[in-house]
């Protein structure tokens, strides 16, 4: 390759370093400290900058997990998507019967307070159901 050549592909491929350099964040201690006490075992977990708070991403025991927590290391909620045939039969129940729609997604979610719920996301919407199946609300599916 010429010196030409060299300084054309330098310049071209600079932008990507560029955008690789910013894609990464800077993750609190407290909030690294926090996560790798609640799941000494997650490795290679991705994170994210969510409305201030930092969201890990990973895969454990054959499902994507993700949590939240505040800057200072504060838990905010957890997500692990699950096998649709896995809600509860209530949500599944409500969903064929109110909603008529095929379930895309489904997860097991737990809030700061440690309490559990399901999501079954249809088309851009998450139905949001207590631990027994019984329908709560319905959001914006992430």
């Amino acid at each position: 390759m010429n010196a030409k050549m060299k300084t054309m592909s330098v310049l071209l491929s600079a932008p990507f370093f560029f955008l690789t350099a910013q894609a990464q964040i800077a993750v609190p201690q407290k909030v690294k400290d926090a996560f790798v006490k609640a799941h000494p075992a997650a490795l290679n977990a991705k994170w994210e900058k969510e409305n201030g708070n930092f969201e890990s991403n990973w895969k454990g025991n054959g499902q994507d997990h993700a949590e939240l927590y505040a800057a200072d290391g504060k838990f905010i909620q957890s997500e692990a998507d699950i096998e649709v045939e896995k809600l509860p039969d209530g949500v599944k129940s409500y969903m064929r019967e109110q909603v008529h729609k095929k379930i895309k997604e489904a997860s097991e979610n737990k809030d700061a307070a440690g309490v559990w719920t399901y999501e079954a996301d249809v088309k851009g919407v998450a139905y949001i159901f207590d631990h027994e199946g019984k329908f709560i609300k319905t959001a914006k599916a992430d």
